[in-house]
């Protein structure tokens, strides 16, 4: 050799369009319409932090949608909007909508919360350890 180092890979390869199967480690074009019949029950795998959002996000947007149906069975948006801020040209599907995504904000704050209290809590042992 002529005393140079080869070039090392990139870590990070350009993105190419494709989608692999984690299974089989067989590359799918994105054009494909439907997944093959053969393939349809893959599991899908989240890995331990898409396991932990997924366990935050779903519980808390269907709390969310359990406190809006309870609330605004009981008030209007048009009521409460005129009772707040009657200057505010907001319709009602938009009360519904903000009133929604203020219910899921406040539900993933404390989903939140209990997943980083439950994550820090797994981390230690649960019994201290036994004297010899």
């Amino acid at each position: 050799m002529n005393g140079r180092r080869p070039p090392e890979p990139p870590r990070h390869a350009p993105p190419d369009n494709r989608i692999v199967n984690l299974e089989a480690r067989v590359p799918e074009t994105i054009d494909a319409v439907e997944a093959p019949a053969d393939r349809a029950d893959t599991p899908v795998h989240l890995g331990r932090l898409g396991r932990i959002v997924a366990a935050v996000l779903w519980p808390s947007f269907l709390s969310a949608g359990v406190a809006t149906f309870v609330f605004f069975g009981q008030i209007d948006p048009e009521t409460l909007r005129v009772a707040t801020h009657p200057d505010w040209a907001i319709s009602r599907e938009i009360g519904y909508t903000l009133g929604f995504a203020m219910f899921w904000g406040v539900t993933t704050l404390a989903s939140t919360l209990t997943a980083l209290l439950l994550v820090q809590r797994l981390r230690r042992p649960l019994l201290p350890p036994e004297a010899p």
